[in-house]
């Protein structure tokens, strides 16, 4: 994602999409006017297919579920590695005692919960071998030749959990800064669409121009914008500038 990356629009992703539909609708209700002023069914096209890019894409909500499934599945899988080291652990302690050298060869520095997923992923793989060749001390306490083949598979289990997760996270990532540039491109196709129909309609139609309007801003009237034109003029004068905002 590029840094600071932001969406340029203030309105949600379905009614941008909304909006521009709307405004594809009042382009060809007022196509005269806009082909008098270089819109072209190319530019259209270009429109439609910026408007269907950008709706096609998965939401933000959508990728981020597909993260939490994911990650929700490595936690699963980590927590069955857990159970079966533990298993382990318990017959080693009963052969040898907590304290014993051999019991040491199975642990490692830090506790279970505390490791890295990927800390924990190499502790297995060393903890699988290290059973294997304590096979015969530890057979008295249930640990067997199975114990170690099912070690390996839930280390596999998990590195390949852990790695769907990896993935989730980064389409999630690239997901979400693809949703923003489509987004801003489409955003100013709009502004540019919608501000020459306002500027058709501004001293003609005040309906038709507030069909180009992006936002909800309550508009004035002719008379009333008029009327304020009046009094700020009267009581500005000796200013050199007079500046009006109009809403977009």
């Amino acid at each position: 994602m590029k840094k600071n990356q932001q969406r340029a629009y203030n309105i949600s992703d379905p009614e941008l999409t909304l909006k521009c539909e709307d405004v594809l609708d009042s382009i060809a209700r007022d196509i005269t006017e806009f082909a008098a002023r270089g819109f072209t069914p190319t530019k259209r096209l270009v429109f439609e297919a910026a408007i269907t890019g950008f709706d096609t894409l998965p939401s933000d909500n959508y990728l981020e579920g597909l993260k939490e499934i994911a990650t929700q599945a490595k936690d699963k899988e980590r927590v069955l590695c857990e159970t079966k080291i533990r298993t382990v652990l318990t017959a080693a302690e009963n052969v040898w005692g907590i304290d014993s050298i051999e019991y040491h060869h199975f642990t490692d520095d830090k506790a279970l919960t505390k490791q890295s997923d990927t800390d924990l992923l190499f502790y297995l793989d060393m903890f699988a071998d290290e059973t294997e060749s304590k096979l015969t001390e530890l057979a008295d306490e249930g640990i067997t030749a199975t114990t170690v083949t099912e070690l390996r598979t839930l280390q596999a289990n998990f590195n390949t959990a852990l790695k769907n997760q990896r993935k989730s996270a980064k389409a999630r990532t690239t997901g979400y800064s693809e949703r923003i540039e489509k987004g801003n491109a489409l955003y100013k196709l709009l502004v540019t669409h919608c501000n020459t129909g306002k500027e058709i309609w501004l001293n003609a139609d005040e309906s038709k121009y507030n069909d180009y309007l992006i936002y909800k801003t309550p508009v004035l009237g002719r008379s009333q914008m008029f009327g304020r034109l009046k009094k700020c003029d009267l009581s500005c004068r000796g200013t050199r500038h007079l500046v009006f905002n109009l809403p977009v």
